[in-house]
């Protein structure tokens, strides 16, 4: 099995944060998600109407 190992991803700098970069998240899922050679089109809406945010808010774990 083969991992994906994520550099230069931000340290929560407060483990109360309340918010992500939406850039982030979107480098993540593009990242983890390029094995697949074929993604549904609502993948890709998801990552458009990702960009297009700023920040995504945390929920409580």
């Amino acid at each position: 099995m083969e991992y994906i190992r994520m550099t230069n991803i931000e340290e929560p700098s407060d483990e109360n944060e309340c918010e992500i970069s939406s850039d982030l998240v979107v480098k993540f899922l593009t990242k983890c998600y390029s094995v697949h050679s074929t993604k549904p089109q609502e993948w890709y809406s998801m990552i458009e109407q990702l960009k297009e945010k700023e920040n995504l808010a945390l929920l409580p774990v």
